[in-house]
C-alpha cells in the first residue's frame, strides 16, 4: 500500500526487479488506513484474494475484478 492509502498489485514477467509491472491500483478508501496485507489463494475454488486490515477496526475483502471492497468485518477485543 502507498503512504495514500492507495494499494497496488503487481506482477512480475521474469526473475528481475526490472520486469516488476503494475496491473491494478485500487483506490484508497476514505476514513480508512492500510496496516495489514494478505494475499491468499483459494485451492477450494481455485481464487486469488487480497484481505487488508487497518486502524480504523475493520479487515476488508476485496473484490479483485471491481476493485471495491467485497465484505468488511468490524473487529472487536
Amino acid at each position: 500500500a502507498r503512504t495514500t492509502g492507495d494499494i497496488e498489485i503487481w506482477t512480475t514477467n521474469g526473475a528481475t526487479v526490472h520486469s516488476w509491472v503494475p496491473i491494478k491500483r485500487i483506490p484508497a478508501q476514505s476514513q480508512t488506513t492500510v496496516e495489514a496485507i494478505v494475499w491468499k489463494f483459494d485451492k477450494l475454488d481455485d481464487t486469488e484474494k487480497l484481505y487488508t486490515a487497518g486502524l480504523h477496526g475493520c479487515i476488508t475483502e476485496w473484490d479483485l475484478d471491481t476493485l471495491l471492497p467485497k465484505n468488511t468485518s468490524e473487529v472487536l477485543g
